[in-house]
């Protein structure tokens, strides 16, 4: 049965050490708090956010780069606390020195300063998250294959560990 994870998971699911790519974890955190679109939270720029808001502007796909958002209607989501830090930390982390302290710097930084990370990099690298063992036995699952994203289901400890699909965190 598919289910909402709870404030316990969550935290377990973002908790430190648990992911090796900032620019993963920040467009999980993302997407769970504001439901955004993985092309939308590529296409952030700094000029997208303020003190307050993330002002969703455009979307990103490979082929036509920048283009207006899925609905074709922009909005504002509120910038919480957390997702405000870890955006600051991904901005900070910009290898793009000569680039990432214009205001037209993408926040999710690629391999060049003119485009975003790839959205295989972010789905890949929230493929198969593990959360530690809760204490019921199960353990929330966050998955995703090439033909399904973002699966939530519970397995014990013992179906984790003996299947082919579940990588090493």
């Amino acid at each position: 049965e598919r289910g909402v994870l709870s404030s316990y998971e969550l935290k377990k699911l973002f908790c430190k050490g648990l992911w090796s790519d900032i620019r993963v974890k920040a467009a999980s955190m993302l997407s769970v708090c504001s439901g955004m679109r993985i092309g939308e939270i590529l296409a952030l720029r700094k000029c997208d956010i303020d003190e307050k808001y993330i002002y969703v502007n455009h979307s990103w796909g490979a082929m036509f780069g920048l283009t207006a958002p899925k609905n074709g209607f922009t909005r504002k989501i509120p910038l919480y606390p957390e997702i405000k830090e870890i955006l600051t930390e991904l901005i900070n982390s910009n290898p793009h020195e000569e680039f990432y302290k214009t205001d037209n710097a993408y926040i999710f930084w690629g391999i060049s300063n003119l485009r975003p990370a790839s959205d295989d990099l972010i789905r890949k690298g929230f493929y198969n998250k593990k959360p530690e063992h809760t204490t019921k036995g199960y353990i929330p699952f966050l998955g995703a294959t090439e033909k399904n994203n973002g699966i939530t289901e519970y397995y014990t400890i013992d179906e984790i560990e003996n299947s082919t699909k579940t990588g090493d965190g």
